[in-house]
């Protein structure tokens, strides 16, 4: 879809939001995307979205809009779809922004608003009557309050293919949406079963996380202190696990407590990436050693 009218590869750097953008915009404060959309949190309070509208995924376009097929419709509408465009909240100010695959998420004091693709309830909503396409609830255009995540001390959110991570400021983490291959983590729900799960569940032995990562059906949190747990789908080996362990290539349906051996002692996990059947992480000095790692009294994180 590109970044702009007329240019789908940008070769270089292109000011789309901010002081040096044209028209300007507050500084900008934080960015989240998905496969093909984008949000951006300004400094004023702003959230502007823009990239590819279907399902919802932008908070503000129409259906019929959203979702046309007609190439002449889609071409027609490029100038509002990829044009950095501030959402309207109602006098809302969002303190954070997050993103799934095809859907969007906002922080808005306690409350939590959503928008785009539910199929698999990943906004937290629950599905209603009818079923394929026409199931109630299956996306969502414009931003809504999320009932089962308002009021729970959200900080922070982080979106999958088809589930979602929320964090509280307590430390907790909540999952929901598709539960396959465990990405949910939590031990209350089939991992075989393709049901969607919509009310949001507290991810076991996770403690004390300042953040969270939600690959396509992989998950994965962080400590303040460096520990680090993944669960999930681990076909490529992706959640980190020892290629020496009996269990090595098998799924994480609940969070597994990452041992990174000699090369992590001393070091602490600050940031986690999942591409599609890959993972990548950032460690920095300081850590606690072993203890933080894995090893010592926190072997009981371990599911």
């Amino acid at each position: 879809m590109g970044f702009m009218v007329g240019t789908k590869v940008a070769r270089a750097p292109v000011a789309l939001v901010g002081p040096a953008a044209r028209p300007p915009t507050d500084a900008v404060v934080d960015v989240v995307s998905g496969v093909d959309h984008v949000l951006a949190l300004t400094a004023g309070g702003q959230v502007l979205t823009w990239g590819c509208p279907e399902k919802g995924r932008l908070g503000r376009m129409r259906k019929q809009d959203a979702d046309t097929q007609d190439k002449e419709e889609v071409k027609a509408l490029l100038p509002q779809s990829l044009t950095p465009t501030a959402l309207d909240l109602g006098g809302r100010v969002p303190t954070a922004v997050g993103a799934g695959a095809f859907c969007s998420f906002l922080v808005c004091g306690n409350e939590v608003l959503a928008f785009g693709l539910n199929n698999y309830s990943q906004l937290g909503i629950e599905l209603g009557d009818g079923k394929g396409v026409l199931q109630e609830g299956r996306e969502v255009y414009t931003p809504v309050r999320v009932d089962s995540l308002s009021g729970k001390g959200v900080a922070a959110l982080d979106g999958g293919e088809h589930h979602t991570l929320a964090l509280t400021k307590a430390g907790r983490v909540l999952a929901m949406g598709r539960p396959t291959y465990g990405r949910l983590g939590r031990p209350d729900v089939d991992p075989e079963s393709d049901e969607p799960v919509w009310a949001p569940g507290a991810v076991p032995d996770v403690e004390g996380a300042v953040v969270v990562f939600a690959g396509l059906s992989t998950s994965a949190a962080v400590a303040g202190d460096g520990r680090c747990w993944t669960w999930g789908s681990n076909t490529s080996m992706q959640l980190g696990k020892s290629g020496s362990a009996p269990n090595a290539d098998e799924d994480e349906h609940t969070p597994f407590l990452l041992k990174g051996g000699k090369r992590m002692q001393g070091k602490r996990v600050t940031s986690v990436s999942f591409g599609g059947q890959h993972s990548a992480l950032v460690a920095v000095a300081g850590g606690g050693g072993d203890d933080a790692n894995g090893g010592g009294a926190r072997k009981r994180a371990r599911a």
